[in-house]
């Protein structure tokens, strides 16, 4: 998952500047668990810290977090700078837990360590997705859904396939993994 980020990382600088692609940050697998421990019950802003100083994640439209649920299932969160909101996609439409709400206090955290400056969410809304995105329809799909959602919001794309396009989306990661090159969508 995290090369297949890296990718999409890549790709995104390269369109950099480029009508109707949003600017990108990518987060590693790490990073959620880092940020609240092994239960996701805790918050830890100084495990997480340092890992944007080299970015300013204000300056993108997405952040995008893949999250690992309970030890066996992905999901993907994204800090929607762009629209104000916080967003879940779970393809198996699962509850957000905490997730949101600790997205939602890591932003504030980040812009005042980094930008020393409050900021204001009052206006920005919270949103987990129960319908409109494509659902999984088995148990073992959840990371290619994850990967298949940041590459097609990384992108600017609809969400527009289907538990019927695994089988391809599977050996299309693959072969992109192994070419190091993602394909057009």
């Amino acid at each position: 998952i995290n090369y297949f980020l890296k990718l999409l990382e890549m790709r995104s600088s390269k369109l950099q500047g480029e009508d109707d692609v949003p600017q990108v940050h990518f987060m590693n697998t790490q990073f959620y668990l880092k940020l609240t421990g092994v239960n996701s019950n805790a918050y830890n802003y100084a495990g997480v810290r340092r890992w944007t100083r080299k970015v300013d994640i204000f300056e993108k439209d997405l952040v995008l977090v893949p999250i690992h649920c309970h030890g066996n299932h992905w999901a993907l969160a994204l800090i929607n700078l762009r629209q104000e909101r916080f967003e879940y996609l779970d393809s198996l439409f699962g509850s957000a837990g905490g997730v949101l709400r600790h997205l939602r206090q890591y932003l504030q955290d980040e812009s005042q360590d980094k930008r020393k400056m409050t900021l204001d969410l009052s206006r920005w809304v919270d949103v987990e997705y129960k319908e409109g995105i494509p659902r999984q329809r088995n148990g073992s799909d959840c990371g290619v859904f994850m990967c298949t959602n940041a590459n097609y919001i990384s992108r600017g794309a609809r969400l527009n396939y289907s538990q019927e396009d695994m089988p391809y989306m599977r050996k299309r990661m693959v072969l992109e993994i192994l070419n190091a090159q993602l394909l057009d969508l």
